[in-house]
């Protein structure tokens, strides 16, 4: 188990900020962020490249903080593979006289490889070596930087399931920092959001995704829908009021100044109103088909999202300028803290 607690660092002009996780035994565990937002400088802190101002690093149950990089058990994939180009594949591996490990080789099907030189890999070729020059030192942690930054959108997938055949294969603890929400939705057990050289949230995918706990963290998972509101409490939860005109009913309670969000799939459109609660009368402004879902803008007063399957789309049969009948059930409004620091524009104030 990996336990950081009160974590600072200082480099350059950026700085990690009181970094508190923990990262249990066999979990795959994403720290994800938009770029600058620190996950490699906490990756790189983790390996032991910078000397920590304040705080602790602790695995399974031994401080490593101050420990060399090479004594700390951790293994250590960066973003850009650092495959030494004047070495063969198995001198990279073994770099440090270590033995060649069969099962990894044969595992990661680099066989074939071992005699040929970076400059002649594929990318994915490159990940490949750069993970079985981590396993075969058997580490107790595994660190991955963005490995799937540099590959195609076509073979991501297939990564994607490589890792998390390599995590369960090898009995790995992982941890993996990625801008790509998609990929730490697919991977992970946990995620930590970073924001500026701090954690802003730290739960399931699931929590992650359905309830973000602040507005860079709804706007980070794809939510479209956020607005800034005025909550009243009522005894089964909150109306919230949107451009004075707009009522939102939801069961979570909030009073004052709020973000309210909502995701684009849980905007139902129909042709007709059934006076139910949360139904809005509307114009379709804007229909975008991708693949199996179709994006639409309605406008309500304020532009909203919806997304629904291709299937649905047909029996509807909408175009653009046609009035809709919009619906939102309370369960699927969730309500995010109101961040005085920030403007309108979700860019942080000096």
């Amino acid at each position: 188990m990996l336990v950081i607690e009160n974590l600072s660092i200082k480099f350059g002009n950026f700085s990690l900020k009181d970094i508190n996780l923990s990262v249990q035994k066999g979990e795959y565990f994403t720290v994800l962020g938009t770029t600058g937002s620190g996950k490699t400088l906490l990756l790189e802190t983790i390996a032991g490249r910078y000397r920590v101002s304040n705080g602790k690093i602790i695995l399974n149950n031994t401080e490593i903080t101050n420990i060399h990089p090479k004594d700390r058990g951790i293994g250590y994939v960066p973003q850009d593979y650092l495959l030494l180009p004047h070495l063969t594949v198995y001198e990279n591996i073994t770099l440090g006289k270590v033995q060649l490990d069969e099962e990894v080789i044969e595992f990661l099907n680099i066989k074939h490889l071992l005699n040929r030189h970076p400059s002649t890999l594929s990318q994915g070729e490159k990940q490949r070596v750069a993970l079985a020059r981590a396993l075969i030192r058997n580490p107790k942690l595994l660190l991955l930087d963005e490995p799937t930054s540099s590959l195609d959108a076509s073979i991501k997938r297939v990564v994607w399931k490589n890792l998390d055949r390599i995590k369960k294969k090898f009995l790995l603890t992982v941890i993996h920092v990625t801008h790509d929400f998609e990929e730490a939705l697919f991977l992970s057990d946990r995620i930590a959001v970073m924001k500026n050289g701090t954690i802003e949230q730290i739960g399931t995918p699931k929590e992650i995704f359905t309830f973000p706990r602040s507005k860079f963290v709804a706007e980070l998972t794809g939510i479209e829908n956020i607005f800034e509101g005025v909550g009243i409490l009522n005894k089964k939860g909150s109306f919230v009021s949107i451009n004075q005109e707009l009522n939102f009913f939801t069961y979570e309670k909030a009073e004052g100044k709020v973000y309210l969000s909502i995701r684009p799939e849980n905007v139902v459109l129909k042709k007709y109103k059934e006076n139910k609660i949360n139904e809005f009368e509307g114009t379709v402004v804007k229909i975008l088909e991708k693949g199996f879902f179709v994006r639409f803008d309605i406008d309500i007063g304020v532009n909203i999202v919806s997304l629904m399957s291709a299937k649905d789309f047909e029996e509807l049969n909408l175009r653009a300028g046609d009035s809709v009948t919009l619906e939102i059930e309370p369960k699927n409004i969730h309500l995010i803290p109101y961040d005085k620091n920030l403007n309108k524009e979700g860019v942080e104030n000096d």
